[in-house]
């Protein structure tokens, strides 16, 4: 298997779709619209990140980390006639040993939430991992009421393999949490 840096010299980036590609994420790729997204309850109600408030300086050392680390992959979802940043995708932590991986999902940009973008981004990392990394299985996981998310992984072939009970605090409530995965054999090449 390739390195990163040997990848980034390699004809494998960016990754293209349709309406969106995906090009590894830059330092100048935060910015105060990127900020923006980490702060708005509406964007990120289903995100980890929903506890901390976001800075640039903040943005910019968990961009930095993600760059230099062997392990993780991410990715800006950007629209393919403009070249506009609408959301980040995630592939990591990679384990090699097992040959695993984990994905997560944030599209920013609120106009982009409909019309499969999702879907479409996910089932890119998808070929990525299997295709130039060589991963054997991925996996995510949301929040229950997450139900795009769930929709646009099960479009690209992963299933529902466990539901964590009341796993997450949401307002004054606790929902169930879906952890989800997929193997390579089990791929599902219909949304390409």
């Amino acid at each position: 298997m390739m390195n990163k840096q040997e990848i980034r010299q390699s004809a494998a980036l960016p990754l293209r779709g349709g309406v969106i590609y995906l090009r590894e994420i830059e330092l100048s790729d935060v910015s105060t619209r990127y900020l923006s997204w980490m702060n708005d309850k509406d964007v990120n109600q289903y995100l980890e990140s929903r506890f901390a408030v976001h800075t640039l300086e903040s943005l910019g050392n968990f961009v930095r980390k993600r760059r230099e680390s062997e392990f993780e992959w991410m990715f800006a979802i950007c629209a393919s006639e403009s070249d506009l940043h609408i959301g980040n995708i995630k592939l990591g932590p990679v384990n090699t040993h097992h040959g695993v991986g984990e994905i997560g999902l944030l599209l920013g940009e609120k106009s982009w939430h409909r019309g499969g973008v999702g879907t479409q981004a996910i089932g890119l990392v998808v070929d990525f991992a299997f295709n130039v990394l060589g991963l054997r299985r991925l996996t995510t996981g949301m929040y229950s009421e997450n139900l795009g998310s769930f929709r646009a992984f099960q479009k690209c072939g992963f299933s529902l393999e466990g539901t964590l009970k009341e796993h997450y605090k949401f307002d004054d409530t606790y929902l169930d949490g879906f952890r989800m995965g997929l193997l390579r054999e089990n791929r599902n090449d219909a949304n390409e």
